[in-house]
């Protein structure tokens, strides 16, 4: 069988095409796209015209690439921009139109299908997974193995920048103020206050930034290592960096570069509270969990 699995989520689109034989997934290709469709959408939570716009074109040339791929099925989920939009029903209906008919999957999903994907890729215990997308952030406490504790907080990369980080002149009073509101966030996590010195497994860009930065070579960033000292230096040099420095400096792509602040606030916050020792780069996430739930069926 070969399916096509498509997330869409508040920053990005990303499809991969993978041939299932005896319940193991072979990736044949991968595609992604910067559509940023949470852009502007406020406390209001509403699509604005440009985002759909944009994201529907793309939605569009991944259903071509289906139709000449010999596509058996096609599963196409949508998290955080769509959850939250309250023209979500719009987006949908011209989506269908297309050929692509996207489930809306719940923040707790989402963070299964992560588990699953880096419960396929390592071997440790006890440790917290953290996804940072572009409106929402994840979080799983994997104890024994088993996938104990999940939580979404709708705030990540995109959300938190358009917050905290549109003007750029007093980094320092912004990050201050990033840093306190996501930990008052952090503080209504119960479970979270029971988890202490385990290492962190990262999903989403700002996590493949941040290790591709420091990593010698690109292809090495799954599994890629980083302490926690080593994690806050870099994140604040690229927090007082300008959108030009990150760009050229660390290496990240322009498409993330202007909303790399608010993707590393989750991240020093999480580990920082529960004091995290290790921050461990994943390139799994949440279409590689979807993959392998279907191989297994």
């Amino acid at each position: 069988m070969r399916a096509a699995v498509i997330d869409l989520g508040s920053n990005s689109i990303r499809m991969d095409i993978t041939d299932i034989l005896n319940r193991k997934p072979i990736l044949i290709s991968s595609y992604r796209k910067y559509v940023r469709l949470s852009e502007g959408m406020g406390e209001e939570n509403i699509l604005i015209p440009k985002a759909i716009r944009r994201t529907l074109d793309v939605v569009s040339d991944f259903k071509k690439i289906i139709d000449d791929s010999n596509v058996d099925m096609i599963y196409a989920v949508a998290t955080a921009a769509l959850r939250t939009a309250v023209n979500k029903e719009d987006f949908l209906a011209q989506s269908n139109k297309i050929g692509i008919d996207f489930k809306i999957i719940s923040g707790e999903a989402e963070a299964y299908y992560d588990y699953i994907a880096v419960k396929s890729s390592f071997d440790f215990k006890d440790y917290i997974i953290i996804d940072i997308g572009g409106a929402s952030t994840e979080l799983i406490y994997v104890k024994d193995g088993k996938n104990a504790e999940m939580t979404c907080i709708p705030y990540a990369a995109v959300n938190l920048t358009e917050k905290f980080f549109m003007n750029d002149t007093d980094k320092i009073n912004a990050l201050n103020k990033a840093k306190a509101f996501y930990k008052k966030l952090l503080d209504n996590v119960n479970w979270l206050k029971d988890v202490k010195n385990v290492y962190t497994i990262g999903l989403g860009g700002t996590i493949k930034a941040l290790a591709n930065f420091n990593c010698e070579k690109a292809f090495d960033i799954q599994g890629y290592e980083m302490d926690k000292r080593f994690v806050f230096k870099s994140a604040e040099e690229i927090l007082n960096s300008s959108v030009k420095d990150r760009i050229e400096k660390f290496k990240i792509r322009e498409d993330r570069a202007d909303i790399i602040s608010g993707g590393m606030i989750p991240l020093i916050s999480v580990m920082d509270y529960v004091d995290s020792p290790k921050l461990i780069s994943s390139t799994a996430c949440l279409r590689e969990g979807i993959t392998y739930d279907i191989a297994s069926k």
